[in-house]
Order: structure tokens, then sequence, then C-alpha cells
């Protein structure tokens, strides 16, 4: 089952169990982990992974280069979820919330 039609996902407000939730948790984590085995090996892999070479600094510099990526990845969402909700508002003619 993908992630988009996890019971999680579809009973959002209709009640979602913490088993549900759980679940999600852990495909999400699975997901992760194949990543690091797929496209992270190709990128980073080898018999040494490359976090195991870099400094503190460099590993420092990393981090907040993807906690950047992460506000921004939020605030992308945060686009879509507003224009969602203003669809929505006009299709109900609620007007502006």
């Amino acid at each position: 089952m993908s992630l988009r039609h996890h019971a999680a996902v579809a009973q959002l407000g209709e009640g979602v169990s913490s088993v549900e939730l759980a679940d999600f948790i852990r495909q999400v984590a699975d997901r992760t982990a194949q990543r690091v085995i797929t496209v992270g090996e190709t990128q980073y892999g080898g018999r040494i992974q490359q976090f195991e070479t870099k400094s503190v600094e460099e590993i420092y510099d990393e981090l907040l280069d993807e906690v950047a990526d992460v506000y921004a990845y939020a605030a992308m969402l945060a686009v879509h979820a507003m224009a969602v909700r203003n669809r929505a508002n006009e299709f109900r003619g609620d007007g502006e919330a």
C-alpha cells in the first residue's frame, strides 16, 4: 500500500488509531532506510560512508543546509495547504478564512 492510501491518511478526521499512526511512521522509516541503501549508497556509500571521513565542522555545515531545506519544504507545504483551503472555501462559498 502506498503512503498516500494508508489508513492514517484515508481516515484523517474520521479517526486514526495509534496502531495505524505507528504503522504509518514505520512505513516512512522503511522508506527512509530504503533510500539509504539505494540513492544514498550511490551518492554517499561505499565501503566507508562519506560521513565517516568528514569533520564535525563539515557535518555541522551540512546539517544547517538540511535544516534550511526543511524550512523551504515547510513553506512550500504551507503554500499548498493555504491554496487548497482557499479553493475549498470558494467551493463552499465561505469567503476568506
